[in-house]
């Protein structure tokens, strides 16, 4: 991923969204493959090294990490290079909703790369550069958004349309 990027994956629910991001993180176990982050492999390196790194991760669904303070569980805070968000409008009114996605657009602009995992598939790639489509674990189909959401087979799956 480019510096200020903005990546989306989208799919299902239990696609294996949060497994990737959780992988990322260092939160679950890598069963195979490699992670590597600016030409270093962080594979083996604990999560807490991850954020020292520049890798960050919004809490899942805003519930993963309720006991820590503001100051422990805002990604923000560590200024990461790169920013991994889960599903961060799930739940959300709809106005909500527009403004977290405006947050996301103003990553960009900082320069903070974005990977984006969203069930709201016409959100996410509205905002994003590229995108991939992941289903049973696996990445199935990938491209720019504009490809993504001009694709027929994911404007019937995943856009409603």
């Amino acid at each position: 991923m480019a510096s200020g990027e903005i990546v989306t994956v989208v799919g299902a629910n239990g696609a294996g969204k949060t497994t990737l991001l959780k992988c990322l993180a260092g939160i679950q176990p890598v069963s195979s493959g490699s992670i590597v982050f600016r030409g270093e492999t962080l594979t083996s390196v604990r999560a807490h090294a991850r954020v020292k790194r520049g890798l960050a991760q919004s809490p899942e669904g805003r519930q993963i990490f309720t006991n820590l303070t503001v100051e422990e569980a805002r990604a923000l805070m560590a200024r990461p290079s790169c920013l991994l968000l889960d599903e961060p409008s799930m739940g959300l009114a709809p106005i909500l909703v527009a403004q977290i996605f405006d947050v996301v657009k103003g990553m960009k602009a900082l320069g903070v790369t974005v990977l984006l995992v969203e069930q709201n598939a016409f959100s996410a790639l509205s905002v994003a550069d590229r995108g991939y489509v992941m289903e049973t674990g696996r990445i199935t189909l990938s491209g720019s958004a504009a490809e993504l959401i001009a694709d027929e087979r994911i404007r019937s799956a995943y856009l409603g349309i």
